[in-house]
């Protein structure tokens, strides 16, 4: 009883301290604005579907497909795809954005977690289409979540082409702040619930406002991810996956890889692989626009990009 009088005590007080709505606010160096977008909107490298030079790309050589999270946009894979290039690695990647994401805040606003994973299986469906027969996934936060839903309902089962190999990074199922799992009750009064990003950097490729209808969706997916993973599904024939987690992440609860662990098989029904790493950032493979990045923080990501790299390339 004591227990349920202080939740719906907390509850009462984020409801009251919600009653002022707090606007969506921006300026031009954010990328909530008109003024800054996401780069792949203009660089058509950014995909392999639309690189300028795809007609010579090598078909049978690997193609990862780079997934970012919420509210963030392809720069969260950015370091990879520089790890890729500068190392001279026989992969292609593709940096897909989400749906609703690296535009406007109003496109968020506008778009649902389902307009969110459209252009993902789009980018996978060029590439079959183009030819490519080794084709593999990197996904981190809701990117993760996106590739649940899929996997989940089978989307790539009818595929003459399965995916080989599947890296989640940080995917989320269970989000570290226990109130978005009152968010649809809450959102309407909370309104919107802007970040605090002090960075620049970030709050161009981040978006600074978070409008509940947003988090409402987030809300959603997870809580789907969440159904589909307790009922338990099998990967594709001979697609192999991993899940990373860090440890001390603030926005995903590190139970959303052990979900993941326990609901998600291999085709053969074994389990996927694990591995909790030792990071107190969220998408720890993403350094870049952080306002502290510790050696070990490096060390971890480089061993992870080169991991993930040796795997496809095998």
């Amino acid at each position: 009883m004591k227990k349920r009088y202080l939740l719906i005590s907390t509850l009462l007080i984020t409801i009251l301290s919600g009653c002022n709505i707090v606007p969506v606010k921006y300026d031009d160096t954010m990328l909530d604005g008109p003024v800054i977008n996401d780069t792949s909107l203009v660089d058509p490298t950014f995909r392999v579907s639309s690189h300028p030079d795809r007609a010579t790309f090598d078909r049978t050589r690997p193609v990862i497909i780079c997934v970012h999270g919420y509210g963030a946009c392809t720069y969260e894979w950015e370091e990879f795809r520089d790890y890729v290039i500068n190392n001279d690695i026989p992969v292609y990647t593709s940096l897909v954005l989400l749906g609703g994401h690296g535009r406007d805040i109003e496109d968020l606003i506008a778009t649902t977690w389902k307009d969110w994973e459209k252009p993902v299986m789009d980018e996978y469906d060029s590439l079959v289409k183009m030819g490519f027969i080794n084709i593999n996934f990197a996904v981190s936060s809701t990117g993760g979540a996106i590739l649940i839903d899929y996997l989940s309902r089978n989307a790539f089962d009818s595929k003459p082409v399965k995916p080989e190999n599947i890296f989640f990074i940080d995917a989320i199922v269970v989000p570290s702040n226990k109130l978005m799992t009152a968010i649809n009750v809450l959102g309407p009064v909370l309104g919107n619930s802007p970040s605090e990003m002090n960075n620049p950097l970030a709050k161009a490729h981040w978006y600074t406002n978070r409008p509940s209808s947003s988090l409402v969706q987030l809300h959603d997916l997870c809580d789907l991810c969440r159904q589909k993973l307790e009922k338990g599904f099998r990967l594709p024939d001979c697609t192999y996956a991993k899940i990373y987690k860090s440890e001390n992440d603030g926005s995903v609860d590190p139970i959303s890889a052990l979900m993941m662990y326990k609901g998600m098989f291999k085709s053969d029904g074994n389990r996927v692989d694990i591995q909790m790493v030792q990071s107190d950032l969220h998408v720890f493979t993403r350094l870049h626009a952080r306002d502290y990045v510790s050696h070990a923080d490096s060390v971890l990501q480089q061993a992870t990009f080169k991991e993930i790299a040796d795997k496809v390339t095998d």
